[in-house]
């Protein structure tokens, strides 16, 4: 059969099909292939649905609302919600996919202080593969489990610096790879700090100039003088420290083409200049939708 023809009857029998479902259901009879505004009560969870049934069912596209001000809307199958748009009342938004009231398969979720989740998601939790895009618009590929990053992530600035490193449950630690937007490039062992992850340990700092040097960093600091190399190798400076790298990093930034690279204190003391970026940490709570299924 010609493909066009094929797609062409494929839509003619949705239509059919919707056109057969704009009937309102009758009282009293069960509701088959019909349209009803009901009010259903089911574990004690009560919500107001205007919607299609099959089989007496929820079947086809539907909407409503709940008792705790949660709104829905989206497709059931045989009474279950299985994709669609959930709100809760806090402010917090799923697109996606859906499985016996918890968020499950390909979804968007979307965090009340702005942040948006893309990605796979299990039995209510974020699983697999991510994309967490944060306040500020900067982003993080990596996988989650359980709703928080585990495995190796990639943080993408949007001013075109990136920052790569492992992480284990929502924590990032280890090696970690700084590349700056204007090119300086920090290679480094990185530790949970307070509320953030910091240069602890040994670390090497190469300016986008050539130059580069080797120290060891404490809570972000350069807290040992080291030695500042040229591009070749040659001995720069033998007493390079803490104060002379952000002084450096003042000059060669003084008149930089690139007016979006990081602050000062980015490849000098913190990992992020922002509160948000890089320091969210989810607790592992399920996502459900309060339907009545």
């Amino acid at each position: 059969m010609n493909p066009i023809l094929s797609i062409s009857l494929f839509f003619i029998l949705i239509i059919f099909s919707s056109f057969s479902f704009t009937k309102n259901c009758l009282e009293g009879e069960i509701k088959h292939n019909c349209y009803a505004e009901e009010k259903i009560l089911k574990n004690n969870i009560e919500i107001n649905y205007k919607g299609f049934w099959r089989d007496g069912l929820r079947h086809g596209k539907g909407k409503g609302t709940n008792q705790f001000g949660d709104s829905f809307e989206g497709l059931y199958e045989a009474g279950e919600f299985i994709n669609g748009e959930y709100n809760w009342a806090n402010g917090e938004r799923y697109i996606g996919g859906w499985k016996n009231g918890f968020t499950h398969g390909k979804g968007k979720y979307f965090y009340a202080n702005g942040e948006v989740l893309e990605g796979s998601f299990e039995n209510g939790f974020a699983e697999g593969l991510g994309k967490l895009i944060y306040q500020d618009k900067n982003y993080i590929v990596v996988n989650f489990r359980k709703n928080q990053k585990n495995g190796y992530g990639k943080t993408y600035f949007v001013n075109g610096g990136r920052f790569e490193i492992n992480y284990s449950n929502d924590i990032p630690y280890g090696i970690g790879k700084y590349f700056y937007a204007d090119g300086d490039i920090f290679i480094g062992s990185y530790k949970q700090k307070g509320d953030g992850s910091k240069r602890d340990g040994e670390g090497t700092y190469y300016y986008r100039d050539g130059k580069q040097f080797t120290a060891l960093w404490d809570r972000g600091e350069i807290w040992q003088t080291t030695v500042l190399f040229s591009e070749a190798g040659e001995i720069l400076d033998e007493s390079w420290n803490q104060l002379k790298h952000k002084e450096y990093v003042i000059k060669i930034n003084k008149n930089s083409v690139n007016p979006q690279f990081e602050g000062i204190d980015l490849r000098t003391t913190e990992l992020s200049s922002t509160s948000t970026t890089m320091k969210t940490k989810r607790k592992p709570k399920a996502k459900r939708a309060k339907i009545a299924n």
